[in-house]
């Protein structure tokens, strides 16, 4: 009814139970009410501006949400979706003036949240909503503005000023984020009864240096819980009780394990104890009092503590080895939410020892450490990560009991060693999940043998150097297990060979997501197909399990001497294995980089593809002096879009299948195709004098009257393709 749009005082009622146009903005004005009853849109942006009301039961994808003037908005069920369902999602949420949003059970934001002016929000219990949530990516506080939720407030950032005020019930956290500006601006955390989880430290934000105590009020079961500033954060607290040999930090004068006052009840570890830190007084104990104890335990109110002290530390605690260690009995535990750091050189003596984080933060070996025993496993669980030169026998992953997979990351500057036969991702089941990530200037050696990873679906990380090598007469093999294998980074991988996993169906390394990541080989690179027997029921599977090699935009393949790609060969191969077109290596995407010379030495080596490689949506550049050959099988030819060749000598057995283009950029490039030419349809810019045809003969013709011939343009010469050619011009 527009006849009387101007007169903004009469109320209008517009009542919408579906709104179809999901790539608009709906503008709410007047003293009216928009009731919004199922909005399904992904893209939908709403605006209420003066006096609108605006009502719905489930607010889904709402897009941006405006509410300027006193503009209300109330939502009689939820805004977003819990299970966070794309289609679902309210985008962001700007709030100022005197507008209002009043939410009954929760609030789900993809997006930024800022609040201004006098707005307020508020997320109620209803509905029977136990603990109401309202959630969002960065969430902004000024001027005036309130946001008040009856359950918890989960944001990546927060940011308060003004005379800004936020009530909430303990629960999840924010992460450290924006700073806290200036102001009375002022917080309400209630502690439900009961409320375990509040045991670990949670950061609800960061860049503060005054006194909370001006600006925090906790509210609800307090007893033992304190708001607290560590490093400029907010940190909601709760001091456990020490137990046992715990270090409390009680010292007016410093930080030495031999001072009483730092332990509890006042009494000094021995060379038996397992040795407990908690709570965040003097986080930087110094030990000048033993080199020896049995093991090391963060519990979960540590703050963040680094240990040092005058000497080496020797753990006598061992675990039960393989992927079966206990966090009980491991040699270091760390239950706290923060990083803990142990900064002296660190002796493990027993023989299989575990060291494991928990509690959600790092563990840091930054010291170095050894552990003895070349045939024990190394154990670690959670987030650990070392520094220095460490040395281990057998490396294993634990179980994380965070949810996230366990990772060994190896930091800048760092060395760490495995000196027997297995780096093994996974031992026996999957459940031990875990991967390992290199950091640029960091390394890894595998010395005496395999590097394997029997499960994988993980990325590996490698942005330093990982070196898998062997010592007298063993290779050094990159092994792939019964699952897929990926490594990804802009460092280098060293290996004396590499194949799939014997006793596996199917492994296939995928080489680099994006990156420099190069792949230097000294040896065979095998893959395989294998046969797969129930020895119960003596049947023999399909014998043709393919396992590949996959590379990606960005990869190097590089050699250190002569090296071959191929079928692996000896006692446990496939009988009566065929090789298939889908069991091609793949050049996935984008541009892989062949290097045929040693990076060490300028020694020019050869890189030989026995099986067919499937390069057909991939640029291939060949660099370095030496030979890149296909020695392809002549019923599934290689298949490439586009090749370079910029040094060295590219070598066919028989005619690829060319879909792009073929550049010879220097006058050392060599290319050359041995065998007859099966597929035509090559476009082949020469920026070089010399092409050399089948066999080093000057006429390339094929039977059945396929001709190539030069054609020049200028300076540049192309060959191509000709049935019907008269005229052959061909030079070497």
């Amino acid at each position: 009814d527009t006849t009387d749009y101007a007169d903004k005082t009469t109320p209008r009622t517009i009542t919408l139970g579906r709104l179809a146009n999901g790539n608009g903005t709906l503008t709410v004005k007047g003293v009216g009410t928009c009731a919004l009853g199922s909005v399904e849109q992904p893209n939908l942006g709403l605006v209420g501006t003066e006096s609108s009301t605006i009502s719905c039961g489930n607010g889904y994808a709402l897009g941006d949400v405006v509410l300027t003037d006193s503009a209300n908005f109330t939502a009689t069920e939820y805004l977003g979706h819990k299970t966070e369902e794309s289609h679902r999602i309210v985008k962001s949420l700007t709030m100022n003036g005197n507008s209002s949003l009043d939410v009954k059970r929760y609030a789900i934001f993809s997006g930024d949240v800022s609040l201004s002016g006098n707005a307020n929000a508020v997320v109620r219990n209803g509905n029977s909503e136990a603990n109401p949530i309202f959630t969002c990516a960065n969430l902004s506080l000024s001027d005036s503005a309130s946001l008040t939720v009856t359950g918890s407030v989960v944001a990546a950032s927060l940011s308060m000023s003004g005379n800004a005020h936020l009530a909430f019930t303990a629960g999840m956290a924010f992460a450290a984020g924006a700073p806290f500006g200036d102001g009375n601006w002022t917080m309400e955390i209630t502690i439900p009864s009961g409320y375990e989880a509040g045991i670990r430290p949670v950061v609800l934000g960061a860049g503060f240096e005054g006194d909370f105590a001006d600006h925090v009020t906790l509210l609800g079961d307090t007893t033992g819980w304190s708001a607290r500033t560590l490093d400029g954060s907010l940190i909601l607290y709760k001091d456990a009780p020490p137990s046992g040999i715990e270090w409390i930090g009680k010292s007016a004068t410093s930080d030495n394990w031999s001072d009483n006052a730092n332990w509890n009840n006042g009494t000094l570890p021995t060379s038996a104890d397992i040795v407990a830190f908690g709570g965040l007084d003097r986080p930087t104990p110094y030990n000048n009092l033993l080199n020896t104890v049995s093991g090391l335990v963060f519990r979960a109110s540590a703050g963040p503590f680094v240990l040092s002290g005058s000497g080496d530390l020797t753990l006598t605690a061992a675990s039960s080895g393989r992927g079966s260690t206990t966090v009980a009995n491991a040699s270091i535990v760390s239950h706290s939410a923060f990083d803990q750091t142990i900064a002296s050189f660190v002796n493990f003596s027993a023989n299989n020892v575990g060291v494991i984080s928990d509690g959600g933060g790092a563990l840091k070996l930054t010291g170095g450490f050894n552990a003895p025993d070349n045939w024990k496993y190394f154990v670690v669980g959670g987030d650990v990560r070392i520094d220095g030169n460490c040395s281990i026998g057998i490396l294993s992953f634990k179980t994380s009991t965070t949810g996230k997979p366990s990772c060994l990351t190896v930091l800048p500057g760092g060395t760490f060693t495995c000196r027997n036969q297995y780096f093994r991702g996974l031992v026996e089941s999957t459940s031990y999940l875990g991967r390992f990530m290199v950091e640029e200037g960091g390394t890894v050696v595998v010395q005496n043998g395999d590097c394997a990873f029997w499960y994988g679906g993980l990325e590996n990380v490698i942005d330093g150097t990982f070196i898998v090598k062997g010592t007298g007469s063993g290779n050094g093999r990159l092994v792939g297990g019964p699952s897929e294998q990926y490594y990804t980074g802009r460092g280098a991988i060293y290996a004396d060979s590499a194949r799939s996993g014997r006793t596996a169906a199917v492994a296939n390394h995928y080489i680099n997501f994006g990156g420099t990541l190069k792949l230097y080989m000294n040896g065979d690179w095998y893959t395989a197909t294998h046969r797969v027997e129930n020895s119960s029921e003596g049947v023999v599977q399909n014998p043709n399990f393919p396992t590949r090699f996959r590379m990606t935009d960005g990869t190097t393949l590089g050699a250190t001497a002569d090296w071959t790609y191929g079928p692996m060969d000896g006692a446990y191969d496939a009988t009566n294995a065929t090789i298939t077109a889908a069991d091609r290596t793949s050049i996935m995407t984008g541009t892989v980089t062949v290097n045929t010379q040693n990076p060490t030495n300028d020694t020019a080596h050869t890189i030989t593809f026995v099986d067919p490689l499937d390069a057909s949506d991939a640029t291939v550049v060949k660099t370095g002096a030496g030979s890149l050959v296909f020695n392809t099988p002549a019923e599934y030819p290689s298949q490439i879009s586009n090749l370079v060749v910029n040094a060295g000598t590219v070598q066919f057995a028989a005619a690829p299948t060319l879909t792009g283009m073929l550049t010879i950029s220097s006058m050392e490039a060599k290319f050359r195709v041995d065998g007859e030419t099966g597929q035509y349809g090559w476009s082949v810019l020469a920026t070089a004098p010399e092409i050399a045809g089948p066999d080093g003969k000057t006429l390339w013709i094929v039977d059945g009257g396929y001709r190539y011939r030069i054609v020049e343009d200028g300076t540049v010469k192309r060959l191509e393709y000709a049935r019907d050619a008269s005229t052959l011009i061909l030079f070497r």
